[in-house]
């Protein structure tokens, strides 16, 4: 997949009381050109994270729980190399498998239009988190990470009781290797859909709308061929739509808006004994929304 620079994050955050019960603490983000401003904690429980770009190009957002006893440097390090790997097109199994030993992936939003807005509910737990990406400077001859350029911040989340996480419109669960897509019709709009990865090793959902005319075997022999596929691309440019990696046992929640089509969903972690994407292992999915 590409990843295109962004420049990532102005973030306060507001806590809101209720009469009944605890509200979900909203997390404001927005896109800056120099880099991630953090706040040193962010609320424990279900957090909705509000990231907006403003005026940036489109790129990943990625949260990431760092584990107790590892160094977020060391994060850090490993997310450099994975950008830049991803970038020039490496193998980057070997490096995927570093950073999910230093840590938890909570997800995130896969890419953010100019002036876009992306919502992303997580539930956090106290500990040290990341905020980072897996985007390069766009330079093809030297790629730089932006991890390494100011897009690189950690926060805490103090012990406390948090927020229970909201109710969802649709839920999509992720398995080793398939995707269980909602057994009821995808209606048009905007919904809250609820991602769950059931499986072993760490998935992400990308959501992309089928241009008119193509149909999913269209997709499928360009999935199938080698090198990049020639002519333009079968799906439209979808940002905004599906979930960053979530390591197994996790999940979050995202807020879509998806006009009437059909759509494709899939995950391209890279499967470390096959070295294939998981898309190519049975992880791709077409719905209908109407």
């Amino acid at each position: 997949m590409k990843h295109t620079r962004v420049s990532l994050l102005t973030l306060t955050f507001a806590l809101f009381g209720a009469a009944l019960g605890q509200a979900v603490p909203s997390v404001n983000v927005t896109a800056t050109a120099s880099g991630f401003q953090v706040p040193a904690t962010v609320p424990v429980g279900h957090v909705q994270f509000n990231f907006g770009n403003a005026g940036a190009p489109a790129g990943d957002i990625v949260v990431f729980k760092v584990n107790s006893g590892a160094d977020p440097a060391g994060v850090k390090k490993t997310l450099s190399a994975l950008a830049v790997g991803l970038a020039t097109g490496e193998d980057t199994t070997a490096v995927e498998q570093q950073l999910f030993n230093l840590g938890q992936l909570y997800g995130g939003a896969l890419s953010i239009a100019p002036q876009g807005r992306v919502q992303v509910g997580m539930g956090l737990e106290p500990g040290t988190y990341v905020v980072s990406t897996t985007a390069t400077n766009d330079d093809q001859k030297n790629p730089k990470a932006l991890a390494d350029m100011g897009f690189f911040q950690t926060f805490t989340v103090p012990a406390g009781k948090g927020a229970a996480a909201p109710k969802t419109d649709y839920t999509v669960q992720l398995a080793d290797f398939a995707v269980s897509l909602p057994p009821t019709q995808v209606m048009a709009g905007t919904h809250t859909w609820e991602v769950v990865n059931d499986g072993r090793q760490p998935h992400f959902m990308t959501v992309a709308k089928l241009k008119s005319g193509v149909t999913a075997d269209d997709v499928m022999k360009m999935m199938a061929s080698d090198g990049p596929p020639s002519g333009p691309a079968p799906m439209e440019d979808s940002p905004g739509l599906g979930m960053n990696v979530l390591s197994p046992g996790r999940s979050a929640t995202v807020t879509m808006t998806l006009t009437p089509g059909t759509y494709f969903t899939a995950c391209f972690v890279a499967d470390p004994v096959t070295h294939k994407p998981h898309a190519m292992l049975g992880m791709i999915r077409f719905f209908t929304v109407k």
